[in-house]
């Protein structure tokens, strides 16, 4: 059954009782937040509907900070010359600048030691400000603050601005549920008082005193006792919560419900899909069965969080992750990117600019770029660019928006509006205006509109002055309420107690807490509490304030968390191996001995790379890898011994020719490196191919009779093209050499069966080849392998074959048809092995660590 409401306007959460109803239409009411102001309105409109108008006067009544805000423009517009109000955004960039880190978290920081220092008069000569950090910190206000005061009124002083103006409300003032007043604030209703007459204070529905009343106390609560439950998790929570508002919104469609969710904006998401889930599962999370409060930073909106990416990949650099997201995002008309990632060009480095890129992007986008404000400007100016930037990619795609997103983007457009206003400002590079926007987008939360409902669910903060039938707190553990006490550490403790600082210590937040309980349970007929057993895996306990109150009830049944059109059939899961693919049904088989070699090693791995077209992606680099290292020294080899082919021209090369021929491959490569670099490893190739050749000076004479030739092998149905490094002729045999530039051993060569099959085929190509050696290109080189007594090479590590030489190839050959007919055949078992496993990228795919089906 979907909620629904039957009355022409939603119950409002406060009641304006008749003392306060009296004086409504001749004073103006102030709250301490925005969403009390529009319950006090919305309860003024339904108790003029209930009294039979069908037109009334809209009740007067805002917030503090907007009335204040709003007087500060009437001065403003007096003024010849006026000041403007500091806005978040220009305090977090002249924070930045004179900072000498130019962190982000540390100018948030600073903003609010800053904010607490002018909302309550805090003495900077205090002793406590000597210290070394103090001194530091009173340096970069000083420095903040001449900046500011030469243009800027500070937000938390207006209330003197208005005094320093004579500046008093056309109204008298009543002032709604005030737990608290800034320094400013105080002095501001002084003035009022004495110049009008007009201040008078209000807390808790009807109880009215004039100003300066002490804070009224809450009334007691109407019932003594509340329910306490325990739940397995915080979505066991949130679910029974919005369970419970459900079933009373049916019983009593007139009942105004609260859950509050004290981190709601930490939780956000997870609330809102929990709360959708049971409260309207036709309409998710655009449901308006319920209002939910807070909301998560514009930064965090994906339609901004991509935007991000292409303005940061536009000043910077571009690689082939970043395209594949840009391309494929829906919030950017940028297709041509997912072709240009599937083949990053070779000749590209890792990271790119836009420049290299603009075969793959519109022009317009090209031509925007180029439209760039240069080294610097002002915020204003990047901000206009930035935007010329996003609408020459067709952010955000506007005919694919959906509803959330699009009032994202309207949020983010305000906001870069409000942000360029005025042209005045310090210039800055655009990475470091892109940073501040992204830092200004943090600091303003945005949730999707919502009509107002009956069901609210708000963080705690947010129920001041708030009147609910039914009421449900979540989150209260020993961990969490009283919240732990953390101090700005710009400001030293004793100075923010000295001053009164709310919430200095944790006897504070202890009272604190102990008010918050207070007015929860005197603002509602019912009241429930909950926390959860368990936080990050570790045991919780309920606060302290509940356990001599109340009795906990333990709640062991299971939760439906789930969305209730999400069934399970309990299906059986029947498990069976299948080891065979389909048989291949060409006879080429690319992948040479690597393909021999992984069915030596796992079927399953030569299938999946070779049949499959799952082999390892290799991503471009901007300094050479280990395997691109290994194919520079081989080509270098090849260059060196094609012009020196048998052992005596080989011996009269020197250091110089070596470095020539270094320099003149890396010449040819196709990224472009720093001449340092360059001169490194010219000295680190020289040094490996010199001892090389110094070893190949004691050999036996030979002469290279073939280098980087291609040969066919046939092995059984299948045929190989296999490349060999070079073939020496040593007497009257010939002797294949194999160039390796890390560690190798002829375990696996001499194997039964060989699990390394490179030199075992390469024995096979011609019957004149006597010997298979890895030439092992190190410090020191060194020569492995297996060859017939006759044609075994000096000053190298020989392991006698099996047999003869003619039995060793037999072998060889037996065990390569096996495994080429293996391959043919489809044959793909898993089968592992720890040196093979190691390196594999096939692990989530072969699933070999998977025992579910044991159980």
């Amino acid at each position: 059954m979907v909620l629904s409401y039957t009355g022409e306007m939603p119950n409002a959460f406060v009641k304006i009782l008749p003392e306060l109803a009296q004086r409504c239409g001749t004073h103006l009411l102030l709250t301490p937040n925005e969403r009390l102001a529009r319950e006090y309105r919305r309860a003024w409109d339904l108790r003029q509907q209930a009294a039979g108008k069908v037109g009334w006067e809209t009740l007067d009544c805002m917030s503090l900070a907007r009335f204040f805000r709003h007087s500060l423009q009437q001065v403003f517009d007096r003024c010849d010359q006026p000041k403007q109000l500091l806005r978040e955004h220009e305090l977090l960039s002249i924070a930045l600048r004179t900072s000498s880190s130019r962190r982000i978290e540390s100018a948030r920081t600073f903003i609010d030691a800053w904010q607490t220092i002018h909302r309550y008069d805090i003495d900077l000569s205090a002793e406590e400000f000597s210290t070394p950090k103090g001194q530091d910190f009173l340096a970069w206000y000083s420095a903040v603050k001449t900046q500011v005061s030469k243009r800027f009124v500070i937000p938390e002083e207006i209330g003197d601005e208005l005094i320093k103006h004579s500046q008093v409300p056309a109204k008298p003032l009543i002032l709604i549920d005030f737990d608290q007043y800034t320094c400013s604030e105080r002095r501001y209703f002084e003035f009022v008082k004495k110049a009008s007459q007009a201040a008078t204070y209000v807390s808790f529905g009807d109880q009215i005193a004039s100003w300066p009343a002490e804070i009224l106390a809450p009334p007691a609560p109407t019932h003594g006792h509340y329910d306490t439950s325990a739940y397995e998790s915080m979505t066991d929570e949130v679910a029974a919560a919005a369970q419970w508002a459900r079933s009373i919104k049916l019983a009593e469609p007139d009942s105004t419900i609260g859950i509050v969710v004290p981190e709601l904006a930490q939780n956000y998401q997870q609330v809102q899909r929990q709360c959708a889930a049971i409260l309207d599962p036709e309409k998710g999370s655009l449901t308006e069965t319920f209002d939910l409060s807070a909301g998560t930073s514009l930064r965090e909106q994906p339609v901004w969080q991509h935007a991000e990416i292409f303005l940061r990949s536009v000043m910077g650099e571009f690689d082939a992750k970043i395209c594949s997201r840009l391309g494929s995002s829906p919030y950017f008309g940028l297709d041509q990117m997912l072709e240009l990632c599937t083949r990053w060009p070779k000749r590209l480095n890792t990271r790119v600019s836009l420049r290299y890129l603009s075969p793959w992007l519109p022009d317009t986008l090209i031509a925007a770029q180029a439209s760039s404000p240069g080294s610097s400007a002002t915020f204003s100016v990047w901000l206009k660019y930035f935007k010329t930037l996003l609408d020459s990619a067709d952010w955000p795609n506007l005919k694919t928006l959906q509803s959330v997103q699009y009032q994202a983007y309207e949020s983010i457009l305000n906001a870069l509006s409000s942000y360029a206003y005025g042209s005045d400002g310090p210039r800055m590079s655009g990475p470091q205006a892109l940073e501040l926007l992204a830092g200004c987008l943090t600091l303003k939360l945005f949730a999707p509109q919502r009509p107002h409902c009956d069901i609210a669910v708000i963080g705690a903060l947010e129920t001041t002055g708030l009147q609910f039938t039914h009421l449900w707190v979540c989150s209260l553990d020993a961990n969490s309420f009283p919240a732990r006490n953390v101090a700005n550490p710009f400001l030293p403790r004793a100075v923010t107690l000295r001053h009164q600082v709310p919430r200095s210590s944790q006897n504070d937040e202890l009272f604190f807490a102990q008010q918050l309980l207070q007015r929860w349970a005197a603002s509602t007929k019912t009241l429930r509490i909950s926390f959860t057993h368990t936080r990050d895996g570790n045991p919780q306990q309920p606060s302290p304030l509940l356990s001599s109150v109340t009795d906990i009830q333990a709640i062991t049944q299971e939760i439906p968390v789930t969305h209730p059109y999400l069934v399970t059939t309990g299906i059986q899961l029947e498990y069976f191996t299948d080891d065979i693919g389909s048989a291949l049904e060409h006879t080429d088989a690319s992948g040479g001995t690597h393909l021999l070699r992984d069915q030596a090693r796992c079927p399953f791995q030569a299938y999946a790379v070779h049949r499959l077209g799952l082999g390892r992606t290799t991503e471009a680099v901007d300094f050479p890898n280990a395997l691109i290292r290994g194919n520079l020294l081989h080509d270098i080899m090849f260059d060196l011994v094609r012009n020196h082919s048998n052992q005596a021209l080989l011996g009269v090369v020197t250091e110089q020719h070596i470095q020539d021929y270094c320099a003149a491959r890396l010449a040819k490569f196709p990224l472009e490196f720093p001449p340092s670099f360059v001169a490194q490893e010219i000295q680190r190739l020289t040094l490996l191919i010199a001892q090389w050749l110094d070893l190949e000076s004691k050999r036996e004479a030979f002469e290279v009779v073939a280098m980087e030739d291609a040969f066919t092998l046939q092995l059984g149905t299948l045929s190989f093209r296999v490349r060999i490094d070079r073939i020496d002729l040593v007497g009257d045999h010939w002797v294949v050499i194999d160039y390796k530039t890390g560690k190798v051993a002829l375990t696996a060569l001499t194997k039964t069966p060989t699990q390394d099959p490179q030199l075992a085929a390469y024995s096979l190509i011609d019957e004149r080849i006597q010997g298979v050696y890895y030439g092992q290109v190190t410090i020191p080189p060194r020569l492995l392998g297996l060859a017939a007594d006759e044609a075994k090479i000096k000053e190298s590590t020989s392991k006698n074959p099996r047999g003869t030489w003619s039995d060793q190839r037999s072998d060889w050959a037996r065990e390569l048809h096996q495994l080429a007919l293996a391959f043919a055949a489809g044959e793909a078992a898993v089968t592992p092995q720890a040196d093979v496993c190691q390196y594999c990228h096939l692990q989530s795919f072969c699933r070999k660590d998977d025992t579910r089906h044991e159980k």
